[in-house]
């Protein structure tokens, strides 16, 4: 028995391939010994359909996200033409059972390891009925004219239960730029983000679990940099003390750097001591804007500026570089408001940031006031979800109801200019300070740019 994994992705955005799939790593490595022992599988992180021909797959399973669900039901309707099984999950499908296409036979709602374990089982012993799918949680899938959807499917509470994913078949290479997740889901909810909706409440990895998963791609990649994809690795700031502590008792302590993420109100002085004493030196926050009703809006109302203003000059203080990401775009933000985000940016001690337009995800609160206002429905393009901005505005959803594409189009670009600025300076830096990153980095743009 044959099964092909798919992350479905969009060569062109240069965020998208950055990145490799964890989550497809985690199926896997999930599954009974017994039951890998019968299948030849593989992973691929592109959708060319002369992969499928080739491997000749018995299942193919696809994990994608809303920007990309076009491209998804083009690989199931080719899959289908072959009697091909198809299961997709991930984010958009979770999000919105509904749209499972018709060339799809099984979407995975959630926490995707249990259920797909107990789909490949009932496959090989040939058990695959609707009666038997009935059976399983977490799913949906079309009977006659109609969708079928299961029984929730409970959280696995123990995450130290699934083994670290099978990064073999991820065909990543060593020296690479690493990730983990440590936790999941995120006990904030903010309004433009469908995490504590997809995972549910918040459990964590335990720090032993943690720190053998941190020595086994040393010992078997030997990365330059690990990055904790959490959305908030310093939330349980007992587990954080009991990780530095653990590795700190490590051969390779100082000899691997760490980038993580925070929420600007954790941070101070005794989780900041902890995060550099751990060898972090990269710390991601979600800022998201420089005015303060529009980052109520945004996040929720314990967010406030005073925070951001004080976790940056917190993580400055200790060395550290602070990247921040920001949103503008939301309804009811004015021009004056987004000059304001981009006047804090410039006066800030930023080393990096991104910026994003607002879109309205699966998912989301914001999701919901699109929907209600017509500018979103469940068959809609679902391209219109790319968001590459500068590329793509022409086509984006556009929420603000003060400025037009044209208009968010000329602000975006300020940002784009003064982070070209920061980047510039950072690069010169990186020369001097991190050689080695700045040769990986080169190198892996070339490699994307002839593979692309």
């Amino acid at each position: 028995m044959k099964i092909l994994l798919i992350d479905i992705l969009d060569n062109e955005n240069k965020i998208q391939t950055k990145y490799y799939s964890l989550g497809l790593g985690y199926l896997v490595s999930f599954l009974p010994k017994d039951i890998r022992e019968k299948i030849d599988i593989k992973i691929i992180n592109n959708q060319s359909e002369k992969e499928i021909d080739f491997f000749k797959p018995d299942i193919v399973g696809l994990s994608c996200v809303s920007q990309n669900f076009n491209r998804a039901k083009e690989i199931a309707k080719f899959c289908k033409e072959r009697n091909i099984i198809v299961i997709i999950g991930k984010g958009h499908i979770s999000s919105i059972p509904e749209c499972l296409d018709k060339n799809m036979d099984i979407g995975i709602i959630g926490e995707g390891e249990q259920t797909f374990s107990e789909i490949v089982e009932m496959f090989i012993k040939k058990e695959f009925t609707q009666e038997n799918l009935k059976k399983i949680k977490g799913i949906i899938f079309h009977s006659e004219n109609n969708l079928i959807q299961t029984q929730a499917r409970p959280l696995i509470s123990d995450l130290d239960s699934i083994p670290f994913p099978d990064r073999a078949l991820l065909n990543i290479k060593k020296g690479d730029n690493f990730y983990m997740f440590t936790s999941r889901g995120c006990p904030y909810k903010c309004r433009f983000c469908f995490s504590s909706r997809f995972w549910g409440k918040v459990r964590f990895h335990s720090a032993k679990y943690v720190v053998d998963e941190i020595k086994y791609l040393i010992d078997h990649y030997k990365p330059l940099r690990i990055t904790f994809c959490d959305d908030l690795f310093i939330a349980d700031i007992k587990r954080l003390r009991e990780i530095v502590e653990l590795i700190k008792e490590q051969k390779f302590y100082k000899k691997v750097k760490f980038t993580i993420s925070a929420r600007a109100n954790l941070i101070n002085d005794n989780s900041v001591k902890l995060i550099k004493e751990m060898g972090a030196d990269i710390v991601c926050l979600g800022l998201e804007s420089g005015n303060e009703t529009v980052l109520k809006f945004l996040k929720d109302d314990l967010a406030n500026m005073q925070d951001n203003i004080a976790a940056i000059k917190y993580l400055k203080k200790y060395n550290l570089q602070v990247s921040a990401s920001f949103i503008i775009g939301s309804p009811s933000e004015t021009r004056e408001q987004i000059l304001e985000t981009l006047d804090f940016i410039k006066k800030s001690k930023l080393d990096l940031f991104e910026i994003n337009v607002l879109l309205p995800l699966p998912g989301t609160p914001i999701w919901e006031d699109a929907l209600q206002k017509g500018l979103v429905s469940v068959d809609m393009d679902w391209s219109k979800l790319n968001g590459d901005f500068l590329h793509n505005y022409k086509n984006y959803i556009i929420l603000s109801e003060k400025l037009d594409r044209y208009e968010l189009k000329y602000l975006y670009s300020l940002f784009l200019k003064e982070r070209k600025k920061r980047r510039f300076k950072l690069l010169i830096k990186y020369i001097f300070t991190r050689p080695k990153e700045i040769i990986f980095f080169i190198k892996n743009k070339l490699k994307r740019k002839f593979v692309h």
